[in-house]
């Protein structure tokens, strides 16, 4: 993997490698100057993500969403499945 940097106004590529690699859930990012903050509301490891509860996770939200009704919260049902499908792919889980 490769990081930009900012030196001086000239971009510097150098070799970085990831030591441990997370997953963010919704996420924003600020910047200033030549600092960066991300702000998430969760932050998780490969080892951290339970696969089978977030196969769980997919199956329930694809079943409300097939089975759209009165009673069902569209929104939430597609939140839950866009974090269910994030944590399988960042874990190489097929679904």
């Amino acid at each position: 993997m490769q990081e930009l940097a900012i030196s001086g106004g000239k971009p510097i590529r150098k070799k970085m490698s990831i030591i441990n690699p997370i997953i963010c859930g919704s996420r924003s990012a600020l910047l200033s100057e030549n600092k960066i903050l991300l702000l998430a509301d969760s932050l998780e490891t490969k080892e951290e993500i339970n696969i089978e509860r977030a196969k769980q996770a997919y199956d329930r939200a694809k079943d409300r969403l097939s089975n759209r009704g009165k009673d069902i919260d569209a929104i939430r049902a597609e939140g839950a499945l866009a974090r269910a499908i994030n944590r399988l792919k960042f874990t190489g889980t097929s679904f």
